[in-house]
């Protein structure tokens, strides 16, 4: 009597190029992954095995946009999101992560979180900050003239990255009055 019982699939005997197919199509999503103070839901396929992990997280990580909520310019959710994944530069990975905020960082204008954003922007801790003032005169739903001011800011991080902090942090300090003057709550606590 023969045996007709068909062998097992065995999914990592696929070649590589086909299982990276099938974690795009399982990890790439259509809209951005939201992270909040309470986290953000990684997919249950990454906690399958470590191999499909070992494979699948770059493509997770690279091809995915993430937006940060943040609150009254508080960049702490940012700075854990990221210092939480260097684990996946080694081992000869290369990938570029995709960040953007969300609108509400805004809502509540605070000077130390923003220079703190600033500064953490300039060390490259945070990879996150405001687009530039050309890209923002572009769009009108969420643009404010303070909105503009701060993406300035950013700007003035991003072109004078070799300078010290200490001299960057003088000449942004010199946008506080304007920031004020547009919004009187820039100018409220912290030395103002």
């Amino acid at each position: 009597m023969e045996d007709t019982a068909e062998p097992a699939f065995r999914f990592f005997d696929l070649p590589p190029e086909l299982r990276n197919r099938i974690y795009r199509f399982a990890l790439v999503e259509n809209a951005s992954v939201r992270i909040e103070r309470t986290g953000y839901a990684r997919p249950p396929l990454l906690r399958t095995s470590r191999q499909i992990r070992a494979e699948s997280l770059s493509i997770y990580y690279s091809e995915n946009k993430f937006t940060v909520s943040m609150r009254a310019y508080d960049s702490t959710l940012s700075l854990n999101f990221t210092s939480s994944l260097p684990y996946l530069k080694g081992e000869g990975r290369s990938w570029h992560l995709q960040m953007r905020t969300g609108r509400h960082y805004q809502d509540d204008p605070n000077w130390t979180n923003l220079l703190t954003w600033l500064h953490r922007y300039h060390r490259n801790e945070v990879i996150v900050g405001i687009c530039e003032p050309k890209r923002l005169l572009k769009r009108t739903e969420d643009r404010s003239d303070d909105h503009l001011v701060v993406s300035g800011m950013f700007a003035m991080v991003r072109v004078l990255y070799k300078s010290p902090w200490e001299q960057l942090r003088k000449i942004l300090e010199m946008q506080r009055p304007t920031l004020n003057i547009l919004d009187g709550r820039w100018g409220e606590g912290d030395g103002a």
